[in-house]
């Protein structure tokens, strides 16, 4: 998609934000070697966290 836009309002938009492809998952950890880490890499792993959750991958019919 050229420009990114809230919701596709065209034909060929919506084509392109059902063919996108899922954002990569982060690795799982459990919660006490997430406590162990230093601030910066807990706030890069729940950005990666965040943009997996808020883009699902689309099911195809």
């Amino acid at each position: 998609m050229k420009k990114r836009v809230a919701q596709p309002r065209t034909k060929e938009q919506r084509r392109e934000y059902c063919a996108r492809p899922a954002p990569p998952r982060p690795k799982p950890v459990s919660r006490a070697e997430y406590e162990k880490w230093p601030a910066e890499q807990q706030a890069t792993f729940d950005e990666q966290r965040r943009r997996c959750h808020a883009n699902p991958p689309f099911i195809k019919h």
